[in-house]
């Protein structure tokens, strides 16, 4: 990933975690990004509503969209914010581990991260994009 990119990857970790220990995660189910009662899951989150939707009526497939849209249409169904971590590949890849932190539930419990599963998912994703020990706290924190 882009070095640059780090403060915008350990932004997106540090949000995603305090949103989800506060007890807003979709557990177990496809959510295809939106849930009926309107939470969304990691990536959903990082959408426009259009993004949204589009990626639902894909079958929630948000990378075959990046086929299908072509690179400027896919990184418009992000929001603003989010764009530059979708552009990169690194940073694409980081996107796909928290979302696959979210998505595992051995990895939550309904206080938050797990003490085994959850934590250790967040270690091995601090390490793999270099994201600091203070962000990785912060993550882990409840």
């Amino acid at each position: 990933m882009n070095r640059e990119l780090i403060p915008l990857a350990e932004e997106l970790g540090v949000e995603t975690a305090r949103h989800y220990n506060s007890n807003n995660r979709s557990q177990d189910v496809r959510c295809l990004y939106l849930m009926p009662d309107g939470r969304r899951c990691a990536a959903g989150r990082m959408m426009t509503d259009e993004g949204v939707a589009r990626a639902a009526n894909n079958n929630g497939s948000v990378y075959v969209l990046r086929e299908e849209l072509g690179r400027e249409g896919f990184l418009s169904i992000f929001q603003e914010k989010w764009r530059p971590l979708m552009a990169d590949e690194g940073g694409m890849a980081l996107v796909r581990s928290i979302q696959g932190l979210h998505d595992v539930g051995r990895n939550w419990t309904p206080d938050g991260l797990s003490a085994d599963s959850g934590v250790s998912k967040v270690k091995l994703i601090g390490q793999t994009y270099g994201l600091s020990p203070e962000v990785i706290n912060k993550i882990l924190a409840p």
